[in-house]
């Protein structure tokens, strides 16, 4: 039985205003060839990426990434809906932001900026160690295939987006002060280029 993952309509208009598609999971495939497995498929207008939005044995909902149609690799895995599509508000603001040319975000670089009890470690999964979001109770609840300086961004940055709203993450990365969640960075020396959140 095909069981049929889909993102909420907020965040795919979300997503089309960072300039992607989203092709939910109870639409037919993108091409003929493809089978109809109930993922939602999101990928940006002008790239080759397509990130796959689907649920996994363990319970958990994953997303993978396939450049060219080739072979899917693990991005970002969650316990729940709620929490890959935090991580895609996250993503697709990024871009947004980027697009607008608005000042670029100082974004957390340490686990000790995690907020609201939550903290990071690592956790098992598929069998393999990743970079994990662990909540007041110790239990994982997200976890990232990123390094571990671009990991450590996005997992606290999660955090953020869990004490908080959705709304409220949107105005950040809207926002030319990141304000009511972040900062932006002091302007760069001549030929000094900014870190990039992958």
């Amino acid at each position: 039985m095909t069981v049929v993952v889909e993102v909420s309509d907020d965040l795919a208009d979300w997503a089309t205003r960072a300039g992607c598609e989203v092709n939910q999971g109870s639409q037919p495939p993108l091409r003929d060839d493809v089978d109809d497995d109930g993922r939602t498929v999101i990928w940006a207008n002008h790239g080759e990426i397509r990130y796959f939005v689907g649920g996994h044995a363990s319970g958990w909902f994953c997303v993978t990434s396939s450049e060219r149609m080739s072979d899917e690799t693990l991005e970002f895995a969650a316990e729940s809906m709620h929490l890959i599509e935090l991580y895609f508000y996250g993503k697709f603001g990024l871009s947004l932001r980027s697009s607008l040319k608005l000042p670029v975000l100082k974004y957390p670089r340490s686990a000790d900026d995690a907020v609201g009890g939550y903290s990071l470690r690592t956790a098992t999964f598929d069998e393999r160690e990743n970079l994990a979001l662990v909540d007041a109770k110790g239990s994982a609840i997200a976890l990232t295939t990123s390094g571990r300086i671009a990991g450590t961004a996005e997992l606290v940055c999660l955090s953020y987006y869990l004490a908080s709203s959705v709304e409220a993450v949107k105005s950040s990365y809207l926002n030319p002060t990141g304000q009511p969640l972040f900062t932006v960075r002091e302007k760069l020396g001549p030929g000094l280029v900014p870190a990039r959140l992958e």
